[in-house]
């Protein structure tokens, strides 16, 4: 007669560690202390706070990612061994992105702002002056 071996309803669940199978754990309350917010996340409150912020630095790191000027995210650009090199040169992509990101906005803004804007005069031509003569 063969030995008889424990009866288990699930055969994998005996051979992964107590740790694993538990359900609940507990935290002490100092634990993560360091990263926890003010604000719930995702509470009304939490979107009044920072989706504004969040959305300006996502839309920064798209315009120095962008491959036809600074390319940041692509690390073939910066040919160099080593973090601190690669930092400089990155701090260095991020201020011509900084650099570009402003002659782009003095180039929408007016140069001198005490000179009055006059408008441009109208043409004076109508329909006659397109008829032909005769």
């Amino acid at each position: 007669m063969p030995p008889t071996r424990p009866f288990h309803r699930n055969p994998e669940r005996r051979l992964t560690p107590r740790l694993c199978r538990q359900t609940a754990i507990t935290i002490a309350p100092d634990t993560g202390a360091r990263y926890r917010q003010d604000l719930p996340y995702g509470s009304p409150a939490w979107h009044k706070c920072y989706a504004t912020l969040r959305n300006t630095i996502e839309g920064l790191n798209g315009y120095a990612k962008d491959t036809a000027h600074q390319a940041l995210a692509q690390p073939a650009r910066r040919r160099v061994r080593g973090i601190a090199a690669q930092s400089v040169f990155t701090a260095l992509l991020l201020i011509a992105a900084n650099i570009r990101k402003i002659r782009a906005w003095r180039g929408l803004t007016p140069g001198d702002k005490t000179a009055i804007a006059r408008r441009a005069r109208r043409r004076r031509t109508s329909q006659r002056d397109y008829l032909p003569h005769g």
